[in-house]
């Protein structure tokens, strides 16, 4: 998975990929980092891949499971999302990785959740979602000018919590454990 999301990603800093995109830097946040090209607006944030705790975690995860949805959804347009991801920058060697995405809003229901159709994938590719959206009050969205697809899942926990049960890879857990948490997830299925 990582290596498939490194080959997936630009050699390219933040700055040399904007100036190259023609957006001019606006405003930096807590996390992100904001750039504009008339209208539209992109933010950028560095994932601190491997200085995190049983890293390499955020950035690579998330590139490769933009690309599942990206592929799924050009197969037939009511599978995959769009989470807004636009790009993926990552020095080769490097301790870090930046993810360039659109402006996304909040304002999905439940209701238009592909959550039904993608949980049961990723428990098939052995992926237990760490952090499953439960409403629109969380942190999870849709780009703007997307169809109201929410992003079902938080597309960058690679674990939570301690090494033997935390992780989101199901065959590194006690099968025990994996069902308990792949019953957990559907019961986030209404």
């Amino acid at each position: 998975m990582e290596m498939h999301a490194k080959s997936l990603s630009l050699d390219m800093d933040v700055d040399t990929w904007m100036a190259k995109e023609s957006y001019v830097f606006t405003h930096a946040t807590t996390k992100r980092r904001h750039w504009r090209r008339g209208a539209q607006t992109l933010s950028s944030k560095t994932t601190p891949d491997f200085t995190e705790r049983l890293g390499p975690n955020n950035g690579f995860m998330r590139v490769f499971f933009h690309d599942v949805a990206t592929k799924l959804r050009a197969f037939h347009p009511g599978y995959g999302w769009d989470e807004g991801l636009v790009a993926a920058l990552y020095r080769a060697g490097g301790q870090e990785m930046t993810l360039v995405h659109r402006a996304y809003e909040k304002n999905w229901t439940e209701e238009e959740s592909p959550r039904g159709w993608v949980l049961p994938q990723m428990h098939y590719l052995g992926i237990y979602m760490n952090d499953i959206a439960s409403g629109p009050d969380q942190n999870f969205g849709i780009a703007f000018g997307e169809p109201k697809m929410a992003t079902p899942v938080d597309l960058d926990a690679v674990w939570r919590g301690d090494l033997a049960s935390g992780t989101t890879f199901l065959k590194l857990m006690p099968p025990e454990d994996a069902i308990v948490k792949m019953r957990d997830d559907y019961l986030h299925i209404r």
